[in-house]
């Protein structure tokens, strides 16, 4: 589950992290085939969905709270690319399963237009502060990935994610990483890790370092339980990456805040 993302103030130092791997991230137009392929899944299986089903790691959430929230992150997104803050406020309702795919359609389509119009140029803002409208193009994308995860579990519909390609789960365990980490430690919604933890794509030999120092733990599996896991999607609805090193220093570290 994710909560409101306020703007932040422009990065200040906080714990290192490294990766290394094939290349930084997927390409911007990589992004948005990913966020488009996403929102499609979303909007497919809603139409298949019971809306009142549970969200396994989502609290007390059900597909209803996963749509509505998804939806008003898009629409908030879009606002962002603008220079506009309208914050995340999440509806009750509706939760009838007509007016979700309603709804969300409408979001969708709104993020959409706002990723393929907007110039590049334009001042935008992001969780790190002012910088271009692309930066919600990764954001959103990897955003919708994962709520697509959440539906797809509760429909025991898994297969859907096995379409994603290997590099892009490495792009959303990059960018918690490298990104919503950090920016949580800023917050001080987050300790500064006392050591180090690597996690390691088995499929694509990618690597990433949270923490300072050398590693005392590596986190290891495929691309796609690696990026599940780090966002709390985690056994037994999804395969557990293996631990070697340091268990209880590697596991405090998936227990705690690391994203959003």
């Amino acid at each position: 589950m994710t909560d409101e993302f306020p703007a932040s103030p422009p990065p200040a130092a906080t714990a290192p992290s490294t990766w290394s791997g094939p290349a930084a991230h997927p390409a911007a137009a990589d992004h948005l085939s990913t966020l488009r392929l996403g929102q499609s899944w979303v909007r497919n299986l809603l139409g298949g969905a019971d809306p009142s089903a549970p969200v396994p790691w989502c609290g007390t959430w059900q597909v209803a709270d996963v749509a509505l929230h998804l939806g008003t992150v898009h629409l908030w997104a879009a606002a962002m690319m603008r220079g506009v803050d309208i914050g995340v406020h999440d509806p009750a309702a509706p939760r009838d399963r007509e007016s979700l795919v309603d709804f969300y359609d409408f979001a969708a389509n709104i993020l959409w237009d706002s990723c393929v119009s907007l110039d590049a140029d334009r001042r935008a803002l992001t969780l790190d502060g002012p910088g271009p409208p692309g930066y919600w193009w990764r954001r959103q994308a990897n955003e919708t990935l994962i709520h697509a995860a959440d539906i797809a579990r509760s429909l025991a519909a898994d297969e859907t994610l096995n379409q994603v390609s290997a590099e892009q789960w490495d792009d959303v365990t990059d960018e918690v990483v490298s990104s919503l980490a950090p920016r949580q430690v800023r917050l001080q919604r987050l300790a500064p890790p006392a050591t180090a933890i690597a996690f390691q794509s088995t499929d694509t030999a990618a690597r990433w370092v949270w923490g300072p120092g050398d590693p005392v733990a590596k986190v290891s599996g495929p691309s796609k339980d690696v990026a599940l896991t780090l966002w709390g999607r985690t056994s037994p609805w999804f395969a557990a990456p293996e631990i070697e090193g340091d268990e209880d220093a590697a596991r405090r570290a998936l227990a705690s805040k690391l994203t959003p």
